[in-house]
Protein backbone atom coordinates (compact mmCIF):
# COMPACT_ATOMS: atom_id res chain seq x y z
CA UNK A 1 0.00 0.00 0.00
CA UNK A 2 1.64 3.46 -1.10
CA UNK A 3 2.38 6.00 1.57
CA UNK A 4 -0.01 8.58 2.31
CA UNK A 5 2.54 10.98 2.78
CA UNK A 6 4.29 9.73 -0.26
CA UNK A 7 1.20 10.31 -2.45
CA UNK A 8 0.77 13.35 -1.12
CA UNK A 9 4.47 13.96 -2.34
CA UNK A 10 3.35 13.09 -5.92
CA UNK A 11 0.29 15.29 -6.04
CA UNK A 12 2.27 18.83 -5.00
CA UNK A 13 4.66 18.09 -7.22
CA UNK A 14 2.32 17.34 -10.20
CA UNK A 15 0.13 20.45 -9.19
CA UNK A 16 2.98 23.29 -9.39
CA UNK A 17 3.26 22.05 -13.26
CA UNK A 18 -0.35 21.49 -13.59
CA UNK A 19 -2.31 23.88 -11.65
CA UNK A 20 -5.29 21.87 -9.88
CA UNK A 21 -9.06 22.89 -11.11
CA UNK A 22 -12.06 21.50 -9.26
CA UNK A 23 -13.53 18.65 -11.18
CA UNK A 24 -16.90 20.30 -10.58
CA UNK A 25 -16.40 24.18 -11.34
CA UNK A 26 -13.32 23.64 -13.10
CA UNK A 27 -11.78 26.85 -10.94
CA UNK A 28 -8.48 27.09 -10.40
CA UNK A 29 -7.56 25.43 -6.63
CA UNK A 30 -4.72 25.67 -4.11
CA UNK A 31 -1.59 24.26 -5.45
CA UNK A 32 -1.74 22.21 -2.31
CA UNK A 33 -5.39 20.71 -2.80
CA UNK A 34 -5.42 16.66 -1.98
CA UNK A 35 -9.31 16.94 -3.53
CA UNK A 36 -10.53 17.00 -6.36
CA UNK A 37 -13.18 19.36 -5.56
CA UNK A 38 -13.04 22.25 -4.29
CA UNK A 39 -15.27 23.30 -1.19
CA UNK A 40 -18.69 24.08 -2.83
CA UNK A 41 -18.33 21.13 -5.28
CA UNK A 42 -17.53 18.93 -2.74
CA UNK A 43 -20.66 19.56 -0.41
CA UNK A 44 -22.70 18.91 -3.59
CA UNK A 45 -21.06 15.84 -4.25
CA UNK A 46 -21.83 14.56 -0.54
CA UNK A 47 -25.36 15.64 -1.36
CA UNK A 48 -25.74 13.37 -4.23
CA UNK A 49 -24.09 10.68 -2.17
CA UNK A 50 -26.85 11.13 0.67
CA UNK A 51 -29.69 11.22 -2.22
CA UNK A 52 -32.20 8.19 -2.08
CA UNK A 53 -33.05 6.47 -5.46
CA UNK A 54 -35.22 8.06 -7.89
CA UNK A 55 -36.58 4.77 -9.00
CA UNK A 56 -37.16 2.57 -5.70
CA UNK A 57 -36.83 4.98 -3.11
CA UNK A 58 -33.94 2.97 -1.47
CA UNK A 59 -30.85 5.08 -0.27
CA UNK A 60 -28.22 5.09 -2.96
CA UNK A 61 -25.96 2.68 -1.26
CA UNK A 62 -28.37 0.14 -0.85
CA UNK A 63 -29.96 0.64 -4.56
CA UNK A 64 -30.08 -2.33 -6.80
CA UNK A 65 -32.40 -0.74 -9.85
CA UNK A 66 -31.51 -2.01 -12.88
CA UNK A 67 -28.99 -4.51 -12.71
CA UNK A 68 -29.66 -7.38 -15.60
CA UNK A 69 -29.77 -10.70 -13.69
CA UNK A 70 -29.49 -13.21 -16.50
CA UNK A 71 -30.06 -16.46 -15.42
CA UNK A 72 -26.57 -17.54 -14.64
CA UNK A 73 -26.81 -14.39 -11.73
CA UNK A 74 -23.37 -13.71 -13.24
CA UNK A 75 -23.01 -10.21 -10.78
CA UNK A 76 -23.09 -11.19 -6.81
CA UNK A 77 -23.70 -7.27 -6.01
CA UNK A 78 -23.36 -3.91 -7.45
CA UNK A 79 -21.61 -0.97 -5.82
CA UNK A 80 -22.20 2.46 -6.70
CA UNK A 81 -21.26 6.19 -5.12
CA UNK A 82 -23.82 8.32 -6.81
CA UNK A 83 -27.19 7.76 -9.48
CA UNK A 84 -26.42 9.82 -12.23
CA UNK A 85 -28.98 11.92 -14.72
CA UNK A 86 -27.09 12.30 -17.91
CA UNK A 87 -30.20 14.84 -18.82
CA UNK A 88 -29.17 16.84 -15.95
CA UNK A 89 -25.85 19.33 -16.15
CA UNK A 90 -24.47 18.31 -12.38
CA UNK A 91 -20.81 18.23 -10.89
CA UNK A 92 -21.33 13.91 -11.46
CA UNK A 93 -22.02 14.23 -15.21
CA UNK A 94 -18.70 16.57 -15.27
CA UNK A 95 -16.71 14.52 -13.02
CA UNK A 96 -17.29 11.47 -15.17
CA UNK A 97 -16.48 13.65 -18.56
CA UNK A 98 -13.38 14.64 -16.56
CA UNK A 99 -12.12 11.19 -15.65
CA UNK A 100 -12.53 10.54 -19.42
CA UNK A 101 -10.98 13.14 -21.23
CA UNK A 102 -8.22 14.21 -18.36
CA UNK A 103 -5.68 12.35 -16.60
CA UNK A 104 -5.05 14.30 -13.49
CA UNK A 105 -3.74 11.80 -10.58
CA UNK A 106 -5.57 13.72 -7.95
CA UNK A 107 -8.67 12.67 -10.12
CA UNK A 108 -8.19 9.55 -10.04
CA UNK A 109 -7.07 9.62 -6.60
CA UNK A 110 -9.82 11.26 -5.59
CA UNK A 111 -12.34 9.15 -7.12
CA UNK A 112 -10.49 5.87 -5.82
CA UNK A 113 -10.77 7.17 -2.36
CA UNK A 114 -14.40 7.35 -2.44
CA UNK A 115 -14.19 3.79 -3.67
CA UNK A 116 -12.40 2.78 -0.82
CA UNK A 117 -13.34 4.45 2.14
CA UNK A 118 -17.70 4.56 0.55
CA UNK A 119 -17.56 1.01 -1.08
CA UNK A 120 -15.35 -1.74 0.62
CA UNK A 121 -17.04 -1.60 4.10
CA UNK A 122 -19.93 -3.01 2.43
CA UNK A 123 -17.81 -6.26 1.10
CA UNK A 124 -18.24 -8.89 3.39
CA UNK A 125 -16.19 -11.32 1.46
CA UNK A 126 -12.25 -12.22 1.50
CA UNK A 127 -9.74 -13.36 -0.90
CA UNK A 128 -10.34 -10.33 -3.32
CA UNK A 129 -9.05 -9.65 -6.75
CA UNK A 130 -9.41 -6.13 -8.74
CA UNK A 131 -9.91 -6.10 -12.96
CA UNK A 132 -11.63 -3.66 -14.78
CA UNK A 133 -14.19 -3.00 -17.92
CA UNK A 134 -11.26 -1.55 -20.82
CA UNK A 135 -11.53 1.19 -22.96
CA UNK A 136 -11.90 0.66 -27.03
CA UNK A 137 -8.91 1.04 -28.30
CA UNK A 138 -10.04 3.88 -30.56
CA UNK A 139 -10.62 6.30 -27.43
CA UNK A 140 -7.59 5.11 -25.77
CA UNK A 141 -5.77 6.66 -29.45
CA UNK A 142 -8.26 9.54 -29.02
CA UNK A 143 -7.83 10.82 -25.11
CA UNK A 144 -4.22 9.18 -24.24
CA UNK A 145 -5.20 6.91 -21.62
CA UNK A 146 -7.86 4.02 -19.96
CA UNK A 147 -9.63 5.83 -17.71
CA UNK A 148 -11.04 2.45 -16.10
CA UNK A 149 -7.39 1.09 -15.72
CA UNK A 150 -6.49 4.25 -14.00
CA UNK A 151 -8.86 4.10 -11.40
CA UNK A 152 -8.30 0.43 -10.80
CA UNK A 153 -4.35 1.65 -10.17
CA UNK A 154 -5.56 3.95 -7.80
CA UNK A 155 -7.89 1.68 -6.13
CA UNK A 156 -5.02 -0.98 -6.08
CA UNK A 157 -2.69 1.57 -4.06
CA UNK A 158 -5.19 2.47 -1.71
CA UNK A 159 -6.12 -1.27 -0.82
CA UNK A 160 -3.43 -3.44 -1.43
CA UNK A 161 -5.46 -5.02 -3.72
CA UNK A 162 -3.70 -7.02 -6.82
CA UNK A 163 -4.92 -6.39 -10.50
CA UNK A 164 -5.22 -8.76 -13.17
CA UNK A 165 -5.64 -7.73 -16.41
CA UNK A 166 -7.99 -10.28 -18.04
CA UNK A 167 -10.63 -8.23 -20.66
CA UNK A 168 -10.03 -7.18 -24.09
CA UNK A 169 -12.06 -4.91 -25.90
CA UNK A 170 -12.11 -4.37 -29.55
CA UNK A 171 -15.46 -2.75 -30.36
CA UNK A 172 -15.28 1.16 -31.88
CA UNK A 173 -19.51 1.40 -31.30
CA UNK A 174 -20.68 4.68 -28.99
CA UNK A 175 -22.89 2.64 -26.34
CA UNK A 176 -24.27 6.33 -25.85
CA UNK A 177 -25.69 5.91 -29.56
CA UNK A 178 -27.46 2.31 -29.25
CA UNK A 179 -30.85 1.12 -27.49
CA UNK A 180 -30.95 -1.27 -24.51
CA UNK A 181 -30.94 -4.53 -27.00
CA UNK A 182 -28.46 -2.84 -29.49
CA UNK A 183 -25.77 -2.21 -26.07
CA UNK A 184 -26.46 -5.80 -25.32
CA UNK A 185 -25.15 -6.94 -28.79
CA UNK A 186 -22.46 -4.53 -28.69
CA UNK A 187 -21.16 -5.74 -25.49
CA UNK A 188 -21.36 -9.68 -26.25
CA UNK A 189 -19.18 -9.02 -29.50
CA UNK A 190 -16.81 -6.48 -28.11
CA UNK A 191 -15.93 -7.81 -25.01
CA UNK A 192 -13.54 -10.66 -24.04
CA UNK A 193 -10.56 -12.38 -22.41
CA UNK A 194 -7.26 -11.35 -22.96
CA UNK A 195 -5.44 -14.16 -25.16
CA UNK A 196 -2.39 -15.66 -22.97
CA UNK A 197 -4.15 -14.03 -20.16
CA UNK A 198 -2.77 -15.28 -16.71
CA UNK A 199 -5.18 -16.62 -14.77
CA UNK A 200 -5.23 -14.84 -11.32
CA UNK A 201 -8.93 -15.04 -10.81
CA UNK A 202 -9.86 -18.45 -9.99
CA UNK A 203 -11.55 -19.14 -6.88
CA UNK A 204 -10.97 -15.29 -5.92
CA UNK A 205 -13.83 -12.83 -5.53
CA UNK A 206 -13.45 -10.39 -8.53
CA UNK A 207 -14.25 -6.42 -8.56
CA UNK A 208 -15.17 -5.36 -11.46
CA UNK A 209 -14.24 -1.43 -12.06
CA UNK A 210 -16.15 0.89 -14.47
CA UNK A 211 -17.46 4.76 -14.28
CA UNK A 212 -21.25 4.28 -15.02
CA UNK A 213 -23.30 1.69 -15.31
CA UNK A 214 -26.29 2.55 -17.62
CA UNK A 215 -28.54 -0.95 -18.70
CA UNK A 216 -25.63 -3.00 -17.24
CA UNK A 217 -24.97 -4.87 -20.52
CA UNK A 218 -20.93 -4.10 -20.84
CA UNK A 219 -20.65 -5.30 -16.48
CA UNK A 220 -22.92 -8.02 -17.33
CA UNK A 221 -20.54 -9.50 -20.25
CA UNK A 222 -17.72 -9.36 -18.57
CA UNK A 223 -18.87 -10.69 -15.29
CA UNK A 224 -20.20 -13.97 -17.44
CA UNK A 225 -16.10 -14.00 -19.10
CA UNK A 226 -14.89 -13.62 -15.61
CA UNK A 227 -17.26 -16.42 -14.28
CA UNK A 228 -15.80 -18.88 -16.98
CA UNK A 229 -12.77 -17.82 -16.03
CA UNK A 230 -13.51 -19.46 -12.39
CA UNK A 231 -14.30 -15.81 -10.58
CA UNK A 232 -16.18 -17.08 -7.76
CA UNK A 233 -17.98 -14.01 -7.19
CA UNK A 234 -18.12 -10.74 -9.96
CA UNK A 235 -18.46 -7.84 -7.43
CA UNK A 236 -19.18 -4.74 -9.79
CA UNK A 237 -17.82 -0.75 -8.51
CA UNK A 238 -18.69 2.12 -10.14
CA UNK A 239 -18.59 5.63 -9.24
CA UNK A 240 -21.91 6.43 -11.05
CA UNK A 241 -25.19 4.60 -12.21
CA UNK A 242 -27.53 5.91 -14.27
CA UNK A 243 -31.37 6.63 -13.66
Amino acid sequence: MVDSNFRKLINKAHNLIFPPRCAGCSDLMPLNSTDAFCPKCREKWEMHKRETCRRCGQPVSECWCGIPFDKDRCITNEYHLVQYDKKADTIIKRLIYKMKSSRRNLLYYTVAQEMYTELFPRIEYTDLILTYVPRSKANITKYGHDHALRLTLSLSELSGIEIAHMLSHSGNSNQKKLNVLQRQQNAQKSYNIIKGAKNLINGKNVILIDDVMTTGSTVTRCAKLLKLRGARRVLVFTVAKTI
